[in-house]
């Protein structure tokens, strides 16, 4: 059985970036809950959307969080498998 996840590729702030999203989802729900979120091999923390707004379980740029939740709510990532 293989495991889903989600490819990103971004740049902010003069700095490229090529992520990892991989979403938990709920038990009897069908959206994820929150997101899983691996920038550049670095763990960049577990992203939900509170409201309109997205926030981080980390210390982490707003502007950069707010970034990867647009990137969510758009559906502007790849699906991959492992």
């Amino acid at each position: 059985m293989s495991a889903t996840y989600y490819a990103v590729k971004f740049d902010f702030e003069g700095k490229h970036y090529d992520g990892r999203l991989t979403p938990t989802v709920k038990k009897g729900h069908e959206d994820p809950a929150s997101w899983h979120v691996v920038l550049n091999d670095v763990f960049f923390g577990h992203l939900n959307k509170n409201g309109q707004h997205w926030e981080v379980n980390e210390q982490r740029p707003p502007a950069l969080t707010e970034l990867i939740g647009n990137l969510i709510d758009d559906k502007n990532y790849q699906q991959r498998a492992i």
